[in-house]
Formats: structure tokens, C-alpha cells, sequence
């Protein structure tokens, strides 16, 4: 072999090493990328697995905090605590004809039990605000499904008002779970703030103009006398009124419907100050002061004594006995149907008449009453008459 063919000899054999050389690197390399996919593979999965268990704890504190508002657990408990929620939510704000109802209820297995319930009644716009504004504020797991309503006939201001409502259980929720005392935050603007922006016409009525009655008006009353003073406020709208007191009233005093009953018990001047507010929409208000004057009672009215029937009207002298030793007078009582008869020395009395017979002469007799001497004659019709000349005289 001379040099030339072992120079061709020693760079086939370095290429080829090269070539095994290049190959096993490569064959490492891919080994290498192989496991960083591998660690890279594993370490998503931590990642992964590091993000469900932060999630589902987060989850979990949520569905803490979740309970806290949730229905009890306990279902039947659940129904009967909403329900009576619902019927003192309408109560509260005045809705006539309520009327509250549980329709349906849903499970959704290991998590919570759903419940529907209507309430149903008739009231006015205002009330209506009042009473979403009070449901959305309350802080309970629920929400309002459907909301109905629609004017009564020949009702100015009246709807009638459907409400259905949904509200949970959850399953990690006490059996006998408090109610919840916070507010739900889910309201960004004050009852005021809503009423301004809803109420600022009414979508059934002409504008409504407030209650007509006196600014100012003034009673007076005796101690111990009773009270009753009627407001009188009248809607030009027709609607009803109400009344409420702004200041303290006397003891014993109360305000019903318009009707203001008091026994007051000390003398004095008192004020009211009264808000008289109408149900059209907007509500319109006007104040009446109501100043009440407590005075002593009057002196009692002398009692006067009943005139009794004198008898002596009825009796008169049928007949004078002069003659004889012992002389005599007639007295014919006719209201007793009977005759008297009288001598000198004798008394008498019939009616308001009262004297003792001094003497008897053939046309008249004398009598003496307290020391006064008076007579009685034919020409008198009765007794009572000739008795009263002497009282006269």
C-alpha cells in the first residue's frame, strides 16, 4: 500500500468515524429533548393539578360563605321559613289580598335543592318599588323568576302584582341554618334614589295632586271630657289617605284612620303635627297642626227640684158650722177623696198647707201658721190659694 492509498485508507475510516460520531450525538440529543418533553409534560401537570386544588379551594370558601345565605338544609324548614318571609314581606308593605305559595321544588344531586314560590296581591306603584327593593336587599341564595302586573278596573293607581321567586338549600347548609342578617349589597342606589326615578309619573293616571285639608285647625275640650275630632282629609283623586303622627302625642292620645280619640287628664295647651299622604302616584303629602286646648270643666248646672203636685190646689171649704157650742169647717180634699172635719184648736194639714184653727165664723175660718194669722172664705176656690195671701203678705 503506498502513501497515497493510506492517506484515502485514514479518511474513509475518519468519515465514517465522523458519521458514527454525528449520529450518536444526535441519538443523545433526541434522548435529552425526549425527557425535557417528559419534565416539561410533568411540570404542566403539576401546574395543572396546583390550579385545581387552588380552585377548589376557593370553591369551597365560596360555598362557605355561599351558605351562610342559603336556605336550612333542612327542606321542610326551608319552606315554611320563606314562605312566612314572603307573606311578612307583603304585610310590610301593605299589599291587599295577599296571597304567598310554594309551586315547585328541584334537586340538583349533592349540591342544593331549589324552590319556587309566588306572591300574589294588588297594591300601587310605590308599593311595588318598596317591595323589590326589600326582596333584593334581603340577603338570601334567590332571585326573582318572573314579575307580573297589570291595572285594576276602574282603579286609578291599583295593580295587581305577581311575584315568583326561586331560592335554595344548599346541602353544606345547617339543618336549622340562621337567617341571614346582612344586607345583599346587590342594590346600587337608595329606596329614595329608585322611588324619584320610577314614580316620577303615573303610567295609568293623570298627574296626581296631594290630599286638600286645613293647614291649621283647633279644638277645645273640658278634662276629663273624651275627644273625638275627625281630620277630615279628602284626595281629589279618590284614593285612600293615611295618616301619621311626626311628634310625640299626649299620653292616651290615638290616630285611626283620620279619627283622633283622647280623655285627656291635665289642663293645657297641646300641638300635633300630622302627615296626611295620599296612595296616587307619586305619593303627594300635605301637614296639618292640630292644636288641642284642655280646659277645666264647667261649674255643674244647679239641680233644680221637681215641683210636686200640691193637693191643697184640689181642696177647698164646703161648709162653715158657726152655730153651737162647738163650731166646724168642711174641707172637701178631693185628690184623696175625702172630707175633713175640722174644730177650733184642731191642725191642719193637707199639702203645703199647715196651720191650727184660731176660729170659725159663719163665712170664714182663721188659721195661725208661725205666728201668722191668715183666713180662708167661701170666696176662695181652693185652700192653697188663701194660704199663699199670707205668705205674700
Amino acid at each position: 500500500m503506498n502513501q497515497r492509498e493510506k492517506i484515502l485508507a485514514a479518511a474513509t475510516v475518519g468519515v465514517i468515524g465522523l458519521v458514527f460520531t454525528y449520529f450518536g450525538y444526535k441519538r443523545v440529543q433526541e434522548g435529552f429533548q425526549l425527557k425535557e418533553k417528559e419534565i416539561a409534560s410533568l411540570k404542566s401537570k403539576v401546574r395543572k393539578n396546583d390550579d385545581i386544588i387552588f380552585e377548589g379551594s376557593q370553591a369551597d370558601q365560596h360555598l362557605r360563605a355561599l351558605a351562610a345565605r342559603s336556605l336550612p338544609s333542612n327542606f321542610s324548614r326551608a319552606s315554611t321559613e320563606y314562605r312566612q318571609w314572603l307573606i311578612e314581606l307583603g304585610q310590610q308593605n301593605e299589599i291587599l289580598e295577599l296571597e304567598v305559595q310554594q309551586k315547585d321544588k328541584k334537586d340538583e344531586k349533592g349540591v342544593y335543592r331549589s324552590q319556587s314560590f309566588t306572591l300574589k296581591g294588588k297594591g300601587d306603584l310605590q308599593q311595588l318599588v318598596e317591595l323589590l327593593y326589600a326582596f333584593y336587599e334581603k340577603d338570601y341564595l334567590h332571585r326573582l323568576s318572573k314579575l307580573s302586573i297589570a291595572p285594576v278596573p276602574n282603579s286609578p293607581t291599583l295593580m295587581t302584582i305577581s311575584l315568583e321567586t326561586d331560592a335554595l338549600s344548599l346541602l353544606n347548609a345547617a339543618p336549622n341554618q340562621p337567617v341571614p342578617k346582612t344586607l345583599s349589597n346587590r342594590l346600587t342606589k337608595s329606596l329614595e334614589d329608585y322611588s324619584n326615578v320610577i314614580l316620577e309619573r303615573n303610567i295609568f293616571a293623570p298627574t296626581n295632586t296631594p290630599p286638600k285639608v286645613k293647614s291649621s285647625d283647633t279644638v277645645k275640650i273640658a278634662k276629663g271630657e273624651v275627644l273625638r275630632h275627625q281630620i277630615g282629609a279628602k284626595d281629589p283623586e279618590g284614593t285612600q289617605v293615611r295618616y301619621v303622627l311626626l311628634n310625640e302625642p299626649p299620653k292616651g292620645l290615638k290616630l285611626d284612620s283620620g279619627d283622633i280619640t283622647w280623655e285627656p287628664k291635665t289642663v293645657g295647651d297641646y300641638e300635633l303635627k300630622i302627615a296626611i299622604s295620599d296612595s296616587g302616584i307619586p305619593r303627594q303629602s300635605v301637614t296639618q297642626t292640630l292644636k288641642i286646648s284642655v280646659v277645666d270643666p264647667p261649674p255643674p248646672a244647679p239641680v233644680k227640684e221637681e215641683k210636686k203636685f200640691d193637693i191643697a190646689t184640689q181642696a177647698s171649704v164646703t161648709a162653715f158650722l158657726a152655730g153651737g157650742s162647738r163650731p166646724e169647717i168642711w174641707i172637701n180634699s178631693k185628690i184623696e177623696s175625702r172630707v175633713l172635719y175640722l174644730k177650733v184648736g184642731d191642725n191642719l194639714e193637707l199639702g203645703s198647707v199647715k196651720g191650727k184653727i184660731v176660729s170659725i165664723g159663719a163665712n170664714y175660718a182663721e188659721f195661725e201658721t208661725d205666728g201668722k194669722r191668715w183666713t180662708v172664705s167661701d170666696n176662695d176656690k181652693n185652700l192653697a190659694e188663701a194660704f199663699k195671701r199670707m205668705e205674700l203678705n
